[in-house]
């Protein structure tokens, strides 16, 4: 990591590290901005050599500091959704991050991959409309047991152990309202703020769109949804349902240029899908289903 050849492909610290893996960790833990997250609350992992080799990161755990504004320096005290947790080792802290990612970060492929990774996904699972839905989701499943949980543990209007700072909620529905404008102001600062430059050049690039007028409706839907587009380019194509987590729960083959497709589940929750051809994402989205009672 620290040679002098550490940006090489073959003799660098590629060789050793999952890129990948290391790149999805930075992103969940500077979008949560979590203060725990680089610098004691690390898990990494490998699999046996004759699979890979390499070391991976995550998975990532210990959000109780994230999300939120913290009175502890200046990465997390402000509220305009400002600053960088791997650089924890500048504030007051009872343990020093490695600095690995400091170090990463001044390779430019790597930083490269790395805005190109987070655009990708605010495109999906980091768009503010798929992370609030999956909020609304959550709220909706809790929405007794949320109850029960706040008469035993009196703690709304209270920031706990973190030292949160600025007003604080004091009902359930106030305290996701906070947490997704906390979201989308964090998420801001980072569009305009992410390392790297992304040598995808245009919109229709990052979304490798090639259909036009993709429609998911009703959304949401309290089970029976429909999806409507036409391809740009006749292909063989495939509509893939997954459940919040990822899991891959169904497919359906997409045989014509343009295509009507019905698809219906009793199970309420987020879900996302995407239409793939054999060599790429064409198309991404989500949709929400609820309960019809």
């Amino acid at each position: 990591m620290y040679s002098d050849d550490f940006r090489d492909p073959t003799h660098g610290y590629r060789k050793y590290l999952d890129v990948p893996s290391f790149i999805d960790y930075f992103i969940v833990n500077e979008v949560a901005r979590n203060a725990d997250g680089f610098k004691k609350s690390i898990f990494y992992h490998k699999d046996r050599n004759s699979k890979d080799n390499k070391l991976k990161a995550g998975p990532v755990w210990d959000f109780d500091w994230a999300w939120k504004n913290l009175g502890i320096c200046y990465l997390y005290d402000n509220f305009e959704g400002a600053g960088w947790a791997h650089l924890n080792n500048d504030c007051p802290t009872d343990n020093n991050s490695s600095g690995w990612y400091i170090r990463m970060l001044q390779d430019s492929t790597f930083a490269n991959e790395l805005q190109c990774t987070y655009r990708m996904y605010r495109q999906s699972i980091l768009d503010t409309t798929y992370i609030f839905q999956y909020l609304d989701s959550i709220q909706h499943l809790v929405s007794k047991p949320q109850l029960r949980h706040f008469e035993r543990w009196r703690i709304l209007g209270f920031s706990g152990p973190a030292p949160e700072i600025g007003g604080i909620a004091t009902n359930y529905e106030a305290e996701l309202d906070t947490l997704k404008s906390w979201i989308a102001t964090r998420l801001q600062w980072l569009d305009n703020n992410m390392p790297g430059n992304c040598t995808i050049s245009s919109q229709s690039e990052i979304d490798v769109f090639n259909t036009t007028g993709i429609q998911c409706f009703p959304n949401p839907s309290t089970g029976k949804i429909q999806f409507k587009g036409r391809l740009r380019q006749s292909q063989e194509s495939m509509l893939n349902i997954y459940e919040s987590t990822g899991k891959l729960i169904d497919q359906m083959p997409i045989k014509q240029e343009q295509f009507i497709l019905d698809y219906n589940t009793q199970s309420s929750g987020l879900y996302f899908y995407t239409i793939t051809t054999k060599s790429a994402v064409q198309h991404s989205g989500k949709f929400l289903i609820v309960d019809s009672n």
